[in-house]
């Protein structure tokens, strides 16, 4: 099962990601359902509000958002690079992994899965 390692910088300049995922790009395998898993990176404080495609085609369908991880699985068969965003909160604010989105700070960096 992937996993992705969240972090959330609240003091990053602008022009740095607030939230940042490791590993970017996510790699897997083009065929069958695959189920991911995206945690906290170390004592972390924030709560996780999901994770969703950015594109028009949404392969994700939800198995489990947790304040401390999510859990989707990709259905995705085709080969390509997928963006995605991740949402989290902290302290009242929510932040992102994308630049702006909807009036949620973030500072860049997009987060991709990239189907082998």
């Amino acid at each position: 099962m992937p996993e992705v390692t969240v972090s959330l910088d609240t003091s990053a300049p602008a022009g740095s990601p607030a939230v940042t995922v490791t590993p970017n790009p996510l790699p897997l395998k083009a065929q069958g359902k695959q189920v991911i898993t995206w945690k906290k990176g170390g004592k972390q404080d924030f709560s996780f509000l999901g994770v969703s495609l950015m594109s028009g085609w949404n392969t994700f369908s939800v198995i489990d958002i947790q304040p401390d991880r999510v859990r989707m699985t990709d259905n995705s068969e085709v080969s390509g690079s997928y963006p995605y965003v991740v949402m989290v909160m902290s302290g009242g604010v929510t932040y992102c992994s994308v630049a702006y989105l909807d009036g949620v700070r973030g500072n860049g960096g997009t987060p991709t899965i990239k189907n082998n």
